[in-house]
């Protein structure tokens, strides 16, 4: 009988909100999750936008940490990333 398969959370979240993100992960890995952080999980010689992308597809669910600090960035900073995230998803 083999082993259940983890399932895999992409954790998007504001540069902001790093160290909440990665109490999170923590937290989840704990549970047995594989959970995808991108300031934690990219390596510098990879493209973020392919990582990101490649990431996304491969998840079983998106947990996305919607707080007030990006409620201000989505006009902003986040755009690239937001649409990053809506077309891989459809």
């Amino acid at each position: 009988m083999s082993e259940p398969r983890h399932p895999r959370i992409f954790l998007s979240h504001s540069h902001f909100e790093k160290e909440t993100a990665g109490t999170i992960k923590k937290e989840l890995d704990k549970l047995g999750c594989k959970c995808f952080v991108a300031h934690e999980d990219i390596v510098p010689t990879k493209v973020f936008e392919d990582e990101i992308l490649k990431n996304l597809r491969e998840c079983d669910a998106l947990l996305a940490l919607l707080t007030e600090i990006l409620r201000n960035l989505i006009g902003r900073t986040k755009r690239q990333e937001l649409r990053l995230l809506l077309t891989s998803l459809s």
